[in-house]
């Protein structure tokens, strides 16, 4: 599995959590705006420590796909939209 993406985050928002912004974004529709005929995976992982004030968050988003070329500038443009839509949710 190729990755498209890796993004490093230094913080988070509890509308991921709940599949909502203030926008009414949920992650449902960040991934109607996924390139046709795409199988892909997507992670998130998050570290949160509620011992400092304020919380700090980090963690890591990453769109992986099911080929095994190298992926190419055009498809990493093709995902942009889903990575920003999500980042939005998330950031």
């Amino acid at each position: 599995m190729k990755k498209l993406h890796l993004i490093l985050l230094s913080s988070m928002a509890v509308p991921f959590l709940l599949g909502a912004s203030s926008k009414q974004e949920t992650i449902t529709s960040c991934l109607d705006l996924a390139p046709d005929n795409e199988v892909f995976e997507i992670n998130l992982h998050m570290n949160v420590n509620t011992t400092t004030n304020p919380i700090t968050k980090s963690g890591m988003l990453e769109l992986s796909n099911d080929k095994q070329d190298d992926i190419t500038k055009s498809e990493q443009e093709a995902f942009k939209p889903v990575r920003e839509c999500l980042m939005k949710l998330i950031g």
